[in-house]
């Protein structure tokens, strides 16, 4: 299942290109958007397939599956360490018979795992970034650019 949008794009990144896009409401269900109201404009960052310039209005698909799985690993990969630190740790505490704060020190172990799982997922984002399987895609001009001056395209 894909969910398909159309956006302008306002500037190229090599072989990105940043669009400014209206969240669609018949792709409400993807999840793509959900941080989005019903009209805010939200500005995307998508590979180029199609190879449109500058002005060009344009197609884009996300994988809505693929898109789940990164908002997982964004999302719930360090709320699970945090929940797995705290209490991995105040047990571990526990069977050590330790005479400090437990619950302090289960919390830190908790921070300290999630902080952990941050900088995993950070060190692993290009990885993510050059799979293209996690990002949109630019997949037909749906209309050419038609601007004389392109310096009126808002940025």
């Amino acid at each position: 299942m894909s969910c398909e949008m159309t956006g302008l794009i306002i500037r190229k990144n090599g072989e990105n290109a940043i669009l400014k896009m209206q969240k669609h409401s018949a792709c409400a269900g993807c999840g793509a958007c959900s941080m989005a109201d019903e009209k805010m404009n939200l500005n995307v960052e998508a590979f180029n397939e199609a190879g449109a310039d500058v002005g060009d209005i344009v197609e884009v698909q996300l994988n809505a599956p693929d898109l789940l799985k990164a908002a997982f690993i964004a999302y719930s990969v360090p709320l699970i360490s945090l929940i797995v630190g705290v209490v991995g740790g105040i047990k571990l505490l526990q069977l050590l018979s330790y005479e400090g704060n437990i619950e302090a020190a289960g919390g830190a172990a908790g921070v300290t795992l999630m902080a952990v799982s941050y900088i995993f997922i950070r060190m692993n984002e290009k990885k993510f970034k050059k799979s293209r399987k996690y990002s949109p895609v630019i997949v037909k001009v749906v209309q050419k650019n038609d601007y004389n001056d392109l310096e009126s395209i808002d940025k």
